[in-house]
């Protein structure tokens, strides 16, 4: 029983990071709309990477 309650723990968790992620890119999509600088821009896309992708390091 106590397995079946992680799967179902694990799929909740699965669920809320891709809103978050969808949340994320729904940001940045409205930003490049709005015409934000590319300082701010790339600010953003790095947070998003960072936090909710997990990605330590990348080259632009």
């Amino acid at each position: 029983m106590y397995t079946h309650l992680s799967k179902y723990d694990k799929i909740e968790n699965d669920l809320k990071l891709k809103q978050l992620q969808i949340k994320s890119l729904l940001s940045i999509t409205q930003a490049i709309n709005e015409n934000i600088s590319e300082k701010e821009l790339y600010n953003m896309y790095n947070t998003f990477l960072s936090w909710d992708m997990g990605v330590g390091r990348m080259a632009l």
